[in-house]
C-alpha cells in the first residue's frame, strides 16, 4: 500500500470519527482550537494533523487512537485498542 493510500485512508477515518460523534466540521474545529479551514484540509487529505492533534481528535470523538491513526482494531473507544502497537505508523 502506498503512502498516498495510507493518507487517504486516514482522511476517511477522520471524517467517519467526526460523523460518528455527531459534530459538524465547524463544531469540532472549535473544540480542537483550530480553524475550520485547517480541519477541512485534514479531511480533504490536503494536510495532516500532528500526531498529538490526532490523539486529541480521537479523544474528542470517542474513537480508538489506534483505529484513527493506523486503522487497527475497531472504531470503538475500547481500552484494549489502546494496547495495540502503533510503532509502524508512518506520519507524512
Amino acid at each position: 500500500m502506498s503512502s498516498q493510500d495510507n493518507k487517504t485512508e486516514f482522511c476517511v477515518r477522520l471524517s467517519a470519527a467526526r460523523r460518528k460523534s455527531g459534530y459538524t466540521q465547524s463544531e469540532i474545529s472549535k473544540l480542537l482550537g483550530v480553524s475550520v479551514n485547517a480541519y477541512q484540509n485534514w479531511e480533504r487529505c490536503i494536510h495532516d494533523p500532528q500526531v498529538s492533534m490526532a490523539l486529541k481528535i480521537a479523544a474528542v470523538t470517542g474513537v480508538s487512537p489506534a483505529w484513527l491513526l493506523a486503522g487497527q482494531g475497531d472504531i470503538s473507544d475500547n481500552p484494549e485498542n489502546f494496547l495495540e502497537p502503533v510503532s509502524d505508523v508512518k506520519v507524512p
